[in-house]
């Protein structure tokens, strides 16, 4: 055992403990200061090999001795008088070449017991190397420190001297893992070889010759030979290729998986009862894998094997079978567990169970493909999307994107995302949309966005879709607008508090985004306008003039955040074009209160001209003149707008293009700071009935 400064013995006791692994206690600190003790790997861990230098003796006397470690022994000719230990290699031997390292580790076996198994020759081994003959033992010439080593060594003493033995034998469980390991470690590597796969490939295109001969598929006997394929290549994907470093022809053997699967039922099935049934290593293949194409492609097979047999198991999605376990209760009974009678069922409450695991959160970076295939299975009909909403997968989903701000959560959870990149929750937001909008929402009539039968939900889970926090995070999203504008547009349908509710959520929203990042906001502030219902009048009054509105929120920090003004007025100019509209009417009958809008460009178009300066590059002049070409062409349209009577002189002047000095708009690295709003208090998400 050494170290930068000492060698010393090393106690023999201690190797399992510090060479083969385990775990340990590891104590940390959260972000509050609390304590977290849990149990990890061991880091500091490794497989080593002890050998000592021997060398025989000149006499022939035969005296008991302990048995030494099993390793390989360089011996003289019993006439040879013994070898220092560094000496020279003798002249006669400097024509015999050295044994490969690879050769040197092997024990001598003997010629009769090449029958025997692995475990028989390691025993042999062991009893051999224990009769070893006493005139053989080790060198226990002290050693002398060398100063060119950097490092003090310690002198080795009389084993007689020393109360730990200088050699003994190798414990047997010892030997017998490194022997199986080096052997399991040996056989794998070739799994990985081309060569192998270039077998493999070959084995299938001569099976696949007879696939056209089946083609009745429903019972596995009617189909023997692709099912055999399948299960080949299923096995070859998910535990050779899927782990391979260049695994470039992995989509070809996928795409071909899933041809194979489009004809065969019983395939399918098999496929999905050994993911089922290893939910490791089907976290491991949607989650922790690191390859983005290895998880889309292992999220085609079973989007595919869904797509197939979903149309068979739809009638067993309400059914369970028992299992018995390991465990037997205090009567002496075994105990025994309910799982669903579907195989598709089996592996999506694994990954309904995956959500309540904080390990999930830290594989942030890897959620896509999770959450598609949880949306291409609510995607497939009413029966599955059913099967989500009765089991809380709603809950499931918003407590586990809300993180630390979510009332249920009892401990510290893992941040997701960082300055460089966010989670990608595209397919998460389009499961949430799918599935709020078979909720009853306690409208008048039937939402036009309503997917199914009406279906009442619990009150807690519909409390915590319509938190606060949560739907500022869904507004605020720029992955999956679409998703967002359905489920706001199903809840707000002739529904007069969730009007009020989400009115107040999206003008925070506004306030709180940076002025060049509000067009998925002002995209769904078109759908919530165009919205026709009962209420379609007060809502675009509620959301273009009232309190805290587009128009009051424009006049109001017209000189604080000119930048932020400047894209309002664009918005209602862009709304006031189609006066056939709710809001382009609204905005023509109240065309007054706009009055002051060309007053304001004028002086922002002469302000944002005085304050001109010199770019280092011509792309930034170019976008400079750009910036006020699109504010010059603005002011013209509010003009027109307002004064809707024009002469020919003034609209033949404005079609010439205005020539306009270069200048520096130093407002460009404005950003908005937080708006003051109203109280949202005023209104509880669980009185939205």
């Amino acid at each position: 055992e050494f170290d930068d400064t000492i060698v010393k013995m090393f106690d023999h006791l201690s190797i399992p403990e510090k060479c083969f692994g385990g775990t340990q206690i590891s104590t940390q600190r959260s972000k509050s200061g609390r304590p977290i003790t849990r149990r990890i790997p061991r880091a500091a861990n490794a497989y080593m090999l002890f050998y000592e230098r021997v060398y025989r003796e000149p006499t022939q006397q035969v005296t008991q001795m302990e048995p030494v470690s099993p390793t390989r022994r360089k011996c003289n000719n019993p006439e040879d008088p013994p070898l220092p230990p560094d000496s020279p290699k003798p002249a006669d031997d400097s024509s015999v070449p050295p044994l490969p390292s690879e050769l040197e580790n092997i024990p001598p076996v003997d010629a009769g017991s090449s029958k025997k198994n692995d475990n028989d020759m390691v025993a042999d081994t062991v009893d051999q190397l224990q009769e070893e003959p006493s005139n053989l033992k080790p060198n226990m010439t002290p050693q002398k420190s060398q100063q060119s080593l950097g490092r003090k060594r310690t002198t080795q003493t009389d084993p007689a001297d020393s109360k730990q033995p200088a050699s003994g034998v190798m414990p047997p469980k010892i030997y017998e893992q490194v022997f199986n390991s080096n052997n399991t470690i040996l056989k794998n590597r070739y799994l990985f070889d081309d060569d192998f796969e270039h077998y493999i490939a070959n084995l299938v295109r001569t099976r696949s010759g007879q696939e056209k001969e089946y083609m009745d598929l429903v019972h596995p006997s009617k189909c023997p030979e692709i099912l055999l394929n399948i299960k080949l290549i299923s096995r070859y994907i998910i535990e050779v290729l899927t782990r391979k470093k260049n695994n470039e022809d992995l989509p070809k053997w996928g795409q071909h998986l899933t041809s194979l699967f489009q004809n065969n039922i019983p395939g399918c099935l098999w496929f999905l009862e050994r993911m089922s049934d290893d939910p490791l290593t089907l976290r491991m293949l949607l989650l922790e894998c690191h390859v983005p194409m290895t998880r889309r492609v292992v999220c085609k097979l079973l989007t595919s094997c869904f797509t197939i047999l979903a149309p068979y198991e739809r009638p067993v999605y309400n059914d369970t079978i028992e299992l018995p376990t390991d465990s037997k209760s205090p009567s002496g009974q075994k105990n025994v567990r309910m799982i669903h009678k579907s195989v598709i069922l089996r592996i999506i409450h694994h990954m309904q169970m995956f959500l309540q695991d904080d390990h999930v959160s830290r594989c942030w970076r890897n959620l896509e493909q999770f959450f598609r295939l949880l949306h291409n299975f609510a995607k497939l009909g009413k029966d599955e999307r059913d099967f989500l909403t009765r089991t809380a997968t709603i809950w499931r989903l918003v407590d586990f994107h809300m993180g630390n701000d979510s009332p249920y959560a009892q401990q510290r959870r893992w941040d997701m995302g960082d300055e460089y990149s966010e989670p990608q929750f595209r397919d998460m937001w389009g499961l949430l949309s799918l599935l709020s909008r078979i909720c009853k929402t306690g409208s008048k009539t039937v939402p036009p966005t309503q997917v199914d039968q009406p279906r009442e939900i619990h009150q807690d889970v519909r409390a915590l879709m319509l938190d606060a926090k949560f739907l500022q995070k869904m507004m605020g999203n720029t992955q999956n607008v679409r998703a967002t504008i359905d489920l706001v547009k199903h809840w707000i349908w002739e529904n007069e508090l969730s009007n009020q509710w989400f009115h107040q959520i999206f003008q925070k929203c506004v306030n709180d985004t940076n002025y060049d990042a509000v067009e998925p906001l002002y995209a769904l502030l078109d759908e919530i306008l165009n919205l026709k219902d009962s209420m379609q009048r007060e809502r675009v009054a509620m959301y273009l003039n009232s309190r805290d509105g587009l128009i009051d929120k424009a006049f109001r920090y017209r000189f604080q955040y000119p930048l932020f003004t400047y894209g309002c007025i664009k918005k209602l100019m862009e709304l006031a074009r189609d006066s056939s509209t709710a809001a382009g009417q609204y905005l023509q009958d109240n065309k007054v209160q706009l009055r002051w809008v060309c007053r304001w460009l004028e002086t922002h178009i002469e302000h944002s001209a005085q304050n001109q300066g010199e770019y280092d590059s011509p792309a930034k002049d170019v976008n400079a003149i750009e910036r006020q070409r699109s504010k010059v062409h603005t002011l013209q349209e509010w003009q027109t707008w307002l004064c809707m009577e024009e002469d020919d002189e003034i609209l033949y002047a404005r079609q010439e293009e205005p020539v306009i000095n270069t200048f520096d708009d130093d407002e460009d690295d404005e950003k908005l700071d937080h708006f003051p709003t109203n109280d949202m208090n005023d209104i509880n998400p669980e009185d939205i009935q």
